[in-house]
Order: C-alpha cells, then sequence, then structure tokens
C-alpha cells in the first residue's frame, strides 16, 4: 500500500506540474496571438501609409475617374426618372470633390515650392 501511496503522490505531482505549464503555455499563447494582431495592424498601417503616397498624376487620375463615375451615375439616373432628389444631392458631391480635388492640389503645390524654397536657402 505505501507503494501505491508514494506512486498517487508522485502522479499528483506531476499532474499539478503539468497543469502549471499548460497554464503558462496558454498565457504564451496569448501574446503570440497578441504579437500577431499587432504584427498584423502595423503591416496593414505601413501598407496603407505606402498607398497613400501616390504621386500628383497618379492622384489626379484617380480623382477623374470618380468624378466620371459620379457622372455616369447622375446621367443613369436621369435617365431613368424626370426628377430625382438625389441629381442636386450627386452635383453638390461632384463640386466638392472638385474643390477638395483642387484645394488638395493647391496645398501639395505649395509645400513644394516652400520645400525647394527651403533648399536654396
Amino acid at each position: 500500500m505505501n507503494q501505491d501511496d508514494a506512486i498517487k503522490s508522485i502522479l499528483e505531482k506531476y499532474n499539478r506540474a503539468e497543469i502549471e505549464e499548460n497554464k503558462k503555455l496558454d498565457a504564451i499563447k496569448k501574446q503570440e496571438k497578441s504579437l500577431e494582431k499587432l504584427n498584423t495592424l502595423q503591416s496593414a498601417y505601413s501598407n496603407s501609409k505606402i498607398k497613400q503616397r501616390l504621386d500628383c498624376k497618379e492622384t489626379i487620375i484617380y480623382n477623374a475617374d470618380i468624378i466620371k463615375s459620379l457622372e455616369m451615375a447622375k446621367a443613369r439616373l436621369r435617365s431613368r426618372s424626370v426628377y430625382s432628389p438625389l441629381e442636386p444631392i450627386l452635383e453638390k458631391a461632384i463640386n466638392n470633390y472638385k474643390k477638395d480635388l483642387v484645394l488638395c492640389c493647391a496645398d501639395k503645390n505649395l509645400n513644394n515650392s516652400t520645400h525647394i524654397i527651403e533648399e536654396e536657402t
């Protein structure tokens, strides 16, 4: 019986150790998952930064395509009905987008010119 008690105590000891190790392993896995999420977020952020660095010509082409698609949507709506309450909204959106585009390009040109002036001095 002493032998059985000794074996049971050893098994209990190893079971406790196994439970503790499993808890540690779970904690490590949680940390790995949080690090993976963080790395994913960082890579997505850096990819969005790269995509944001379009040059002015690509931006102008992209914006022109958006304006064309808005005008096409407006024409489709006009052909489907005599009057659509969305037409003034679309016109306003197109005009606002064009204004923003002009302001954006003006800001970029201003930033480029000030950068050139700073380099010359």
